[in-house]
């Protein structure tokens, strides 16, 4: 008894954590995203040098690259989408305010 009611608990946090990493990745485009490789960075992650941008992992973004994307308004902040290797697929940043 003790058993199921503990299967059944594990069930339902399984579910529930999946329902929100699925919900997590809902706004990334499938070029970007493939439901797994975007997060979202904090704050001083990600850093600027005279060229462009610099990952957490190191990798360079120039300035003018096409990976660079606007974040959607309803979803702030900097996010990234990188491979294992740490190589950027896209990167999203905030669009300047006028």
């Amino acid at each position: 008894m003790v058993r199921a009611v503990l299967v059944g608990a594990l069930a339902l946090v399984v579910s529930v954590s999946s329902l929100t990493t699925a919900k997590a990745h809902d706004w990334y485009p499938w070029t970007c995203c493939s439901d797994r490789d975007c997060r979202q960075l904090a704050a001083g992650e990600l850093k600027r040098d005279p060229h462009g941008w610099i990952t957490p992992k190191g990798i360079g973004v120039p300035f003018n690259d096409p990976r660079i994307k606007a974040t959607p308004k309803d979803h702030p902040g900097v996010h990234l989408c990188e491979r294992s290797d740490g190589s950027v697929i896209c990167l999203y940043l905030p669009e300047a305010e006028d």
